[in-house]
């Protein structure tokens, strides 16, 4: 049975470990030989959000397509950076499988003799962090492993719109063949609690 949400998605971007991206309004796409020749790309864009790439250079890949994702999203929505906007991820592959390694050493082996260092780098929500800072985004962000539900990522998102303080939500999805960023507005959407924001995203078309 559909659910009415309060919110509105008004622009979506994806981009690729091949170094691609698109837009789904905007229908605009880039391919390049690595992530500093997308970025150039990327910035060619006449009336691109502004944004701080200050960190693209020595960020890993992940967060350079989180970065490049959010900056064409809010570009797809016409939304300008800055202001207090949320942004969150929802992944089961972001540190899933490292936790569940660090977690099982630390039960052979104790705090002492464990491999402390198997939790190092790992946390998920670095690369969505990236992002709120290269588009200068100040509200909250954080990271949600809703064990592959999509509900509770439509619910958190109505609950973060429904403050009047946040202007808008940018949200993500990460899979290993890509990263999905919509960026939500205040208004109305009638939606299976369980659509795949993949779903979402194509209707926006």
């Amino acid at each position: 049975m559909k659910k009415r949400y309060p919110f509105l998605l008004a622009g979506a971007a994806v981009v690729t470990p091949d170094h691609s991206a698109e837009t789904q309004k905007t229908h605009l796409a880039f391919s390049a030989a690595n992530w500093q020749e997308l970025l150039q790309q990327v910035q060619t864009v006449p009336g691109l959000p502004d944004a701080v790439y200050d960190n693209y250079r020595r960020a890993g890949d992940k967060a350079k397509a989180y970065i490049l994702a959010s900056v064409l999203a809010l570009h797809d929505a016409g939304t300008p950076s800055g202001g207090n906007q949320a942004v969150i991820d929802i992944s089961r592959e972001g540190c899933h499988e490292q936790n569940k390694m660090y977690y099982r050493d630390f039960v052979e082996f104790g705090r002492e003799f464990g491999r402390g260092h198997l939790f190092v780098g790992t946390l998920p929500s670095t690369p969505l962090c990236e992002a709120l800072i290269a588009v200068r985004f100040h509200g909250p962000s954080f990271y949600m492993d809703t064990l592959d539900r999509f509900e509770p990522f439509w619910q958190e998102i109505a609950l973060l719109l429904t403050d009047d303080h946040c202007d808008g939500v940018l949200a993500f999805h990460y899979r290993k063949d890509r990263v999905l960023a919509l960026y939500f507005t205040h208004g109305e959407t009638l939606l299976e609690p369980e659509t795949h924001p993949d779903t979402l995203r194509e209707e926006l078309s």
